[in-house]
């Protein structure tokens, strides 16, 4: 199976087994509760040939021979006309689209068949590339099937949004894009229509451009199957960060046509819909579509790029999101390109750039949304220079990307890397750095929880202290990833140095009651004579908490490619590894800001808290260094 292939179903299949672990809960119902539906459903055959519809695409957009076409085609119109002369009562209630989709089940179920058959008899080229249309279409699957479960999840958690400060973040802009984009489009039916369709049929787009990918895989640096899977399986974590449904959602399909003015810098409740708002992966897909229809020519990117300009059109004037979710998804599109660029491995200076500062620009903007609206609404102007900052530093981290993606080699049809053989030696190191990261991960987010309680003390607001620490957090531990790969690079002894940065975050982290000491007199000297709403009051207030968090921050983000390096030798598959190296210090992150809020500060203080982090600091450092 191709490389892109059996990394996507990893991602899939953990992503099911998720949504049915949630769907245990009874929060929301599980994947296989859809699946039992549909078989029960008197539509069922219309249901699935509507799924089939984006196997027909992909398939036909893989340049199928033209005998092998012609006899899929006509195989797929005598299933459907055979299915209508079993149901002739079907005739009556059907609509065209219905009769669209029972052909396309018809022929998906011939284009099966005949790869199958492709798959017993023919080249070894050709059976590989059977089989991997094949495994596509089993992705889409079970894709739709834990998509549209965890997107009940996030309606199911969050009953109120941020649709009301990210309306109100637009609206600094000077003109409100949520009202007039509706009015503008809806003023033409026909434009209404196309852009309508365009929304609709993005998926479509997914599959033919995948195609397309498959029938020039020397053209194809990122597969984007493996893009479009994993973005979105990461995108359905990201929604609970900032809950936002859209406005027609949270306001009423027809809100444009009366709103006369605003509303309240406040969560609001809204009714059962997906929170799917924060980043736009409409809009982010269709971007993505076009970056990677850009290396199979001239007319894939002017195709995809007048899809991509429907689309920012169709996510705004249908009242499906805001200026700024479509603004967020930018940086997050260059992130999630560099993240599934596996022809260039994490060597590559470009593609550990563009994923470390896309996501943090996305994070940025998250936070922005979350805590920042007023500082948007005080400062003239603000909304303007950070929207159009992000893209241009979005297209700045691109373009090196894209011509290194450029020179790299193909990525779809590759074959997996070539297992190391077994070295129990090197497999306990490896379990041993894993454990270590669990517990740094753990720490750092003890952490975070600690620094901002005591800038919440500092500055008399929580708000500000919160997202002076995540800002500082992600734009730290972007620099730190990026000085930590420069280092690596240049270092013989990776665990060495992953021990000497716990040992200065441990130590730095001991000291920070004197450092916001240090913040809080300095806070309280230079604010004295501010009003408590001044502009600059807020400016100091992020400086002060920048200046503080900065180098532990920077520490804690060059670990990860610190590490990285340290596995390369190691791992039968450096792409495997570091996943692992990320998810265990993701799932420590977790562990430790739920343990940190429930559990450990309220039974020890905030003090022996940090000493008992700090400790943990230490003690990875020991491990590493010994």
């Amino acid at each position: 199976m191709p490389a892109d292939i059996r990394i996507a179903f990893r991602v899939v299949l953990a992503m099911l087994a998720l949504a049915e672990l949630a769907g245990m809960t009874g929060i929301m119902p599980a994947p296989h509760a859809r699946v039992l539906e549909i078989a029960a459903s008197p539509h069922t055959v219309f249901i699935l040939g509507a799924y089939a519809q984006s196997f027909c695409v992909l398939y036909l957009c893989s340049r199928p021979r033209a005998r092998e076409l012609f006899t899929v085609a006509a195989a797929g119109a005598l299933l459907a006309a055979l299915y209508l002369a079993l149901r002739p009562h079907e005739l009556a209630v059907r609509e065209w689209d219905d009769y669209l989709a029972l052909y396309a089940g018809g022929a998906g179920l011939a284009a099966f068949s005949a790869l199958a058959v492709r798959m017993r008899g023919a080249a070894p080229s050709e059976r590989r590339l059977a089989a991997t249309l094949i495994a596509a279409f089993v992705l889409i699957l079970i894709y739709g099937a834990f998509a549209i479960a965890l997107l009940r999840l996030t309606a199911a958690l969050h009953p109120r949004t941020f649709d009301a400060i990210a309306f109100n973040l637009d609206a600094t802009l000077g003109f409100d894009p949520s009202i007039v984009f509706p009015l503008i489009v809806t003023a033409w039916p026909p434009l209404l229509e196309v852009v309508t369709a365009a929304y609709v049929l993005l998926p479509f787009g997914c599959a033919a451009l995948y195609g397309l990918q498959l029938a020039q895989p020397a053209r194809a640096p990122v597969s984007i199957l493996l893009a479009f899977t994993v973005s979105g399986a990461a995108a359905l974590f990201l929604y609970h960060a900032c809950p936002i449904t859209g406005p027609r959602y949270a306001f009423g399909e027809l809100y444009y046509a009366w709103w006369t003015e605003g509303v309240a810098n406040e969560l609001v409740t809204v009714r059962p819909a997906p929170r799917n708002g924060m980043p736009s992966m409409h809009f982010g897909w269709a971007l993505l579509l076009w970056m990677n229809a850009a290396f199979l020519g001239r007319l894939a990117r002017s195709c995809f790029a007048l899809l991509l300009a429907l689309n920012a059109l169709a996510t705004l004037a249908l009242g499906e999101h805001y200026l700024v979710d479509l603004v967020a998804a930018v940086p997050w599109m260059v992130a999630m390109q560099a993240l599934c660029a596996t022809g260039l491995g994490w060597e590559s200076a470009e593609r550990r750039r563009a994923l470390g500062w896309g996501s943090a620009l996305l994070l940025a903007w998250i936070a922005a949304v979350r805590y920042g609206v007023e500082l948007f609404a005080a400062v003239p102007g603000l909304a303007w220079a950070a929207m159009l900052g992000t893209v241009a530093a979005s297209i700045a981290l691109y373009r090196p990307l894209a011509r290194a993606l450029a020179a790299a080699p193909p990525a779809v049809l590759a074959a997996p890397p070539a297992r190391a053989p077994s070295n129990p030696e090197a497999r306990g190191a490896l379990r041993s750095v894993w454990a270590m990261f669990v517990l740094s991960g753990f720490a750092g987010l003890v952490y975070e929880v600690l620094f901002s309680k005591a800038l919440a003390l500092t500055f008399g607001s929580q708000a500000t202290a919160t997202y002076t620490v995540l800002a500082t957090y992600m734009g730290g531990m972007a620099l730190g990833a990026w000085l930590g790969g420069w280092l690596a690079q240049r270092r013989m002894d990776p665990l060495r140095l992953y021990g000497w940065c716990e040992l200065g975050i441990g130590a730095y982290c001991l000291a920070t009651p004197l450092v916001f000491a240090a913040v809080q007199a300095l806070y309280v000297a230079a604010a004295a004579e501010m009003a408590p709403d001044a502009p600059a009051l807020l400016a100091l207030r992020v400086v002060l908490g920048v200046g503080a968090l900065a180098l532990p921050t920077v520490l804690m983000g060059a670990t990860l490619p610190i590490l990285a390096r340290f596995v390369e030798p190691r791992a039968a598959s450096l792409g495997v590894s570091v996943g692992l190296l990320y998810g265990a210090n993701t799932a420590g992150a977790a562990l430790g800001a739920l343990a940190a809020g429930y559990l450990i500060i309220p039974a020890l203080g905030v003090w022996r808290t940090t000493l008992a982090t700090a400790g943990l600091n230490f003690a990875v450092a020991w491990l590493a260094l010994r």
